[in-house]
C-alpha cells in the first residue's frame, strides 16, 4: 500500500510543521511533529531580539521595568531571556535547548566568561547580539 506524505502547518503559535501521511485510501495513517533544532531555537531567538532587546534582565516592559519571559508586558529580551522564550514557544526538548546554548556559547567574544555577561557588558550593543546569534545559527546549520 503506497502512501502520501507532506509537511503541514499544524501548529501556527510556533510555526511547527508535522508531517501527515495519508493512505491510498484517504485515511491518516500517520501525523507526527517535526522535531525542533538549535536552529529553530535560534532563529526565534533572532526573531525576538530584532524586535526589541535588553540589557540586565531577562525581559523587560516597553518603561524597562523588569519582567518574567513570558508576562506578556514584556516587549525586550536579553540574548537569554530570548531563548528561553524561544524554546519555550517552540516547546523544543531539553537536549535542543542545551544545544542552543552551547552553540551561542562557542561564538562568545574571547573575554567574556558568558553569554549574560556579553550580553551586558557596556560595549555590546543590539548589532553584537544579533551578530553572535548569526554566529551560533551558522554552527548550528554545519
Amino acid at each position: 500500500m503506497a502512501s502520501l506524505c507532506v509537511v503541514i502547518d499544524c501548529d501556527r503559535r510556533s510555526d511547527r510543521d508535522c508531517w501527515l501521511c495519508v493512505g491510498e485510501d484517504g485515511e491518516v495513517i500517520q501525523m507526527t511533529k517535526r522535531q525542533v533544532t538549535a536552529v529553530d531555537v535560534l532563529k526565534r531567538a533572532e526573531a525576538i531580539l530584532r524586535r526589541g532587546w535588553a540589557k540586565g534582565y531577562y525581559a523587560k516592559t516597553a518603561r524597562g521595568a523588569m519582567v518574567e519571559v513570558h508576562d506578556k508586558r514584556a516587549t525586550r529580551y536579553c540574548l537569554t531571556g530570548a531563548r528561553f522564550k524561544a524554546e519555550s514557544e517552540l516547546e523544543a526538548d531539553r537536549q535542543t535547548c542545551i544545544r542552543a546554548g552551547a552553540f551561542l556559547h562557542e561564538c562568545i567574544p574571547h573575554g567574556y566568561q558568558s553569554v549574560e555577561e556579553f550580553n551586558d557588558s557596556i560595549s555590546t550593543n543590539k548589532a553584537k547580539v544579533l551578530s553572535l546569534v548569526d554566529c551560533a545559527i551558522k554552527k548550528a546549520q554545519a
